[in-house]
């Protein structure tokens, strides 16, 4: 599930992590009791109103599970990801990567979901002008995860951003290459560089 972020007039997808599961919820309850499941319970309720488009009431509830004693690990992490996901779809991009950062410290994120934190911190920096910090954050992405399509479409963009056209040009090729979803944008960015380039014949041939 993705929320789009426009960027630079180039839509960017920032990736939802998972919520608990309701049955995870109703496990938690007959093991644990009402209180253990608590955490899980919050964070089902925040991840719907994220996913229902109510940000602010998704940060409510996230902090409110990241501040309990008893949440794990694991779900501190990914309560972190979504409240910052949430934070990013108000544009609150700071606020969006201290998440994000505090989530990737955790040391408790898998590689795939690891890669997708990285990728929308990346997402933060580059709304907030800061591509240098973006660009190595698709970097890192894409060195856990080398299929992400969308990383090298976002590090395409974070490049031609920093006037490094011939780099842009490999990444939004490969973005292309490996079915970036939105192949259209990829395209278009790839005639915008080359148009930046000089190379204005090949760029109205793309």
């Amino acid at each position: 599930m993705k929320v789009q972020l426009v960027v630079r007039a180039s839509v960017l997808s920032a990736f939802l992590v998972a919520g608990v599961a309701t049955n995870a919820v109703a496990a938690a309850s007959k093991t644990t009791g009402v209180s253990s499941a608590a955490p899980a319970a919050i964070m089902q309720s925040a991840y719907t109103h994220l996913v229902s488009g109510k940000p602010k009431m998704a940060i409510a509830e996230y902090s409110t599970a990241i501040s309990l004693a008893d949440i794990s690990l694991a779900n501190r992490a990914r309560a972190l990801l979504n409240r910052a996901l949430a934070h990013q779809k108000l544009a609150a991009h700071d606020a969006a990567i201290s998440d994000y950062s505090q989530a990737i410290e955790l040391d408790a994120l898998n590689a795939k979901t690891r890669a997708v934190a990285l990728y929308n911190r990346g997402l933060a920096y580059s709304k907030s002008g800061r591509q240098s910090a973006a660009i190595e954050d698709y970097t890192n992405a894409l060195y856990l995860d080398p299929y992400l399509s969308e990383a090298f479409y976002s590090r395409g963009v974070a490049l031609r951003e920093a006037r490094q056209y011939e780099y842009a040009l490999i990444d939004f090729a490969r973005a292309t290459k490996l079915n970036y979803p939105h192949k259209h944008l990829a395209l278009y960015g790839k005639a915008l560089t080359l148009a930046k380039l000089g190379h204005r014949d090949e760029a109205t041939a793309v």
